[in-house]
């Protein structure tokens, strides 16, 4: 994936802790 990917991912799950954790639990 592009490096804007991963960076935007990294500032959703500092946005939205809960949604990773939702994620690593599926």
């Amino acid at each position: 994936p592009p490096a804007s990917f991963l960076t935007a991912m990294e500032d959703y799950v500092k946005e939205a802790p809960r949604a990773s954790s939702v994620k690593r639990d599926t």
